[in-house]
Formats: structure tokens, C-alpha cells, sequence
């Protein structure tokens, strides 16, 4: 009967040391991922904090690269003096135009109304830098097309 109790014991002894392996081994896989993500946050932390930096001495922030879409969709830019000025060369009033560029009323009213340069989207912007080079009668073909 001794020898029983000491081979149970044995085995419960082999038993715990097998799933207490395994749960070590979950355990360091979960640390290892963890700290390669605590990692890369503290990396991103860095790069942020030296973007406020620059930022903050007044150094001006790197313009994102123009792909070749944004080169198709028309180079060059808008002024709010432009625009009052290609509306009323096209005949166009403010619910024509903003139909034309596929805007509002509104938009178009606050587009007149700023000075400078506009910073339009780049769909806007699609679709008004063709309008700089038609006519009248183009533009009410275009119109016309809409309805």
C-alpha cells in the first residue's frame, strides 16, 4: 500500500509540474507581446512629442508628398477673388455655380467672402479647376446636362 501512495504522489508531483510549465509558457508569450507593443508605443510617443516640439518653435511641418492623383485633379490654386471673378465671367449665379462644383449655395457665398488662398478638397477642387477654362456656353451646356 506504501508503494501506491508513493507513486500517486509521484504522479500528482509530475502532473502539476506539466500544467504549471504550460501556464508559464502562456504567461511569457503574453509578456513578450505585451512589451514589443509597449515598445512600439513608446517609440510613437517619441515621435509625436518631437512633432509638438517643432510645432511649438515654430519651424514650419513637412507638406505631405503630392501623389499623381493630386497632380491630375489640377495644379495650381483657388482665391476667393478667383472665384467671384469666374462667376460672374461665366454669367453664373451662386446656385449655378455651386450646382457646377457640386457644392451649396452657402459654400460658394463663404468661398467669396474669405481672402487668400481657398483650401478646398481635393474633389472640389476636381471640379473647379476645369471651370477656369470654359465659356458661358460651355458652362450652361453643363448645366443643362445636370438637368
Amino acid at each position: 500500500m506504501a508503494d501506491l501512495a508513493g507513486v500517486l504522489k509521484s504522479e500528482i508531483r509530475r502532473l502539476a509540474r506539466k500544467e504549471t510549465k504550460q501556464l508559464e509558457l502562456a504567461l511569457k508569450q503574453d509578456l513578450k507581446r505585451l512589451r514589443d507593443a509597449n515598445s512600439g508605443l513608446k517609440k510613437r510617443v517619441t515621435e509625436l512629442e518631437a512633432t509638438v516640439r517643432g510645432m511649438e518653435s515654430g519651424r514650419p511641418t513637412p507638406e505631405p508628398v503630392e501623389t499623381s492623383e493630386d497632380a491630375s485633379a489640377g495644379r495650381g490654386w483657388i482665391t476667393a477673388k478667383g472665384v467671384k471673378s469666374l462667376r460672374s465671367r461665366l454669367g453664373l449665379t451662386r446656385a449655378e455655380f455651386a450646382k457646377l462644383t457640386g457644392s451649396t449655395v452657402q459654400t460658394v457665398y463663404n468661398w467669396e467672402r474669405s481672402s487668400g488662398t481657398l483650401r478646398l478638397r481635393t474633389r472640389t477642387r476636381e471640379k473647379l479647376m476645369p471651370l477656369r477654362g470654359i465659356r458661358t456656353r460651355e458652362a450652361r451646356a453643363m448645366l443643362a446636362e445636370m438637368e
